[in-house]
């Protein structure tokens, strides 16, 4: 996997060779109703979008556009992606609209190494636009994040199915946990400054997640040896309580069991921007690996040995 990311990474060994990796990013938690937006437009450029008033017609368009370059840019590299018509390449990223209307690359995921460095390239250079804002004139972040999968179609190009959408807009009451002034304090958390409270923060719903999710989940539902991704958002309101946890996985098992482990995280002190307390946004994917049986992992090595002979 490519893992590009802004927030610390930690990796837990987990029974049976399992593993969590959590990425912990400033994400909007609202789901946006889908305007219907063309998608044969000829129009690449950002801007054309922004000539809808509707802000949720605005990054569902925008959202398009960027699909559209990031399969013109994979096109024309197709023969340096070693791609056959039985694979596929899955495209995960998050980006960041920020209040002055720069673009961020705040999480991209890519198996196919090539890809990774075209999409990489493509998304951390797209074009400023004019920044969302309310009726009162005051801006806001907006978030979103897709997952798109591409394949080979009959004409031997690359055509993109997409495999889930998770479209997210922050209003000017809430903040990402990235850019928050002063982050939600977890119960027990003590620091001299917002960083040093941020990090302690994350590791301390690391510890809550790893430690509550239930194992032997995993096991029961027999998933085949890969890596797998539970796509969890929340927020923690003025209050501090943990609320609207949504999750989004491949198995609805995962889904609902992340949504319980989440949904029992304990009320915080909550966050304050402007000196005013918030609703603070939280994106917390889940990434696991189910590795292969001891003994095939021995054919594999012995195969690989007797190749090199």
């Amino acid at each position: 996997m490519y893992g590009y990311h802004t927030a610390n990474t930690l990796q837990l060994h987990m029974i049976k060779k399992i593993f969590f990796l959590f990425l912990f990013l400033g994400f909007g938690a609202t789901i946006i109703a889908q305007d219907q937006i063309s998608k044969d437009n000829t129009d690449s450029s950002l801007f054309y979008c922004f000539n809808f008033k509707k802000p949720s017609t605005k990054l569902d368009c925008y959202q398009n556009q960027v699909n559209k370059k990031i399969m013109s840019e994979l096109n024309g590299n197709l023969s340096s992606l070693n791609i056959s018509t039985k694979d596929t390449i899955l495209v995960s990223y998050r980006i960041m609209i920020t209040e002055n209307g720069s673009n961020k690359l705040t999480e991209l995921e890519i198996m196919n190494p090539t890809a990774a460095k075209i999409v990489e390239s493509l998304l951390s250079n797209l074009e400023d636009v004019p920044p969302f804002e309310n009726e009162e004139g005051e801006r806001y972040t907006v978030s979103y994040e897709s997952e798109r999968r591409y394949y080979l179609n009959k004409k031997g190009e690359l055509d993109d199915k997409e495999s889930s959408k998770d479209v997210s807009l922050m209003g000017p009451a809430d903040v990402p946990f990235a850019t928050i002034e002063n982050v939600p304090i977890y119960p027990g958390c003590n620091g001299d400054n917002n960083l040093e409270l941020k990090y302690c923060m994350s590791k301390k719903v690391q510890e809550f997640v790893s430690g509550n999710f239930n194992m032997k989940l995993l096991e029961t539902l027999n998933l085949p040896p890969k890596r797998y991704r539970i796509a969890v958002q929340f927020k923690i309101d003025r209050e501090g309580n943990v609320v609207d946890v949504r999750s989004r996985a491949d198995r609805d098992e995962l889904e609902v069991e992340a949504i319980r482990v989440v949904s029992s995280l304990p009320k915080m002190k909550p966050g304050i921007q402007r000196g005013k307390e918030v609703g603070v946004l939280y994106a917390l994917p889940i990434i696991f690996e189910v590795e292969p049986p001891a003994r095939d992992q021995r054919k594999a090595k012995r195969a690989k040995k007797k190749n090199k002979l």
